[in-house]
C-alpha cells in the first residue's frame, strides 16, 4: 500500500494530496481549454503556457497513478508512474523558467529577440533531456 495507509495521520495527508492533485488536474484542464480557445494560439508566449499546462497534467495523472491501489504487478506499475513523472516534472520547471525568459528577453530587446526561434530550441533541447532521463 501507498504511504502505509494503516497509520491514522497518515490518512489524512493522503486525502490533502488527493484533493490537491484533484485541483492541480482542473487547473491544468482549464489552462489547456484556455489556450487553445484564444484567437492567436500561434504566440511563442501561449505555446510555452500551453506546454506548461500539458506537463502539470501528466504530472497530476502520475500522482493520481501513485494513489490508485492496482492489480497489475507493482515494479511495471511504478516504472510507468516513475516514468510519467520524470517527463513531466522537469518539463514544467524547464517551462516555467522559459516564460520567465521570455519575458525579460522581449522586454530588453523588443522586436530583435528571435521568439519562434528560441521556441524551438526549448522544445528541442526539454525533449532530448526527456528521453535521456526516462531511458535512464
Amino acid at each position: 500500500m501507498a504511504w502505509g495507509r494503516h497509520i491514522p495521520e497518515v490518512d489524512t495527508l493522503y486525502k490533502i494530496n488527493g484533493f490537491a492533485t484533484l485541483l492541480s488536474l482542473l487547473g491544468s484542464l482549464y489552462m489547456v481549454c484556455c489556450c487553445m480557445r484564444t484567437p492567436s494560439p500561434r504566440s511563442v508566449s501561449i505555446k510555452l503556457i500551453l506546454a506548461l499546462a500539458w506537463s502539470d497534467l501528466l504530472y497530476s495523472i502520475a500522482n493520481i497513478m501513485s494513489q490508485l491501489e492496482t492489480d497489475v504487478p507493482v515494479n511495471l506499475f511504478c516504472k510507468i508512474e516513475g516514468t510519467l513523472r520524470a517527463v513531466s516534472y522537469i518539463p514544467s520547471l524547464f517551462f516555467t523558467t522559459c516564460i520567465a525568459v521570455l519575458c525579460y528577453k522581449t522586454t530588453k530587446y523588443g522586436k530583435h529577440f528571435k521568439q519562434e526561434r528560441f521556441f524551438k530550441a526549448t522544445v528541442s533541447l526539454i525533449s532530448i533531456f526527456c528521453l535521456s532521463t526516462a531511458a535512464a
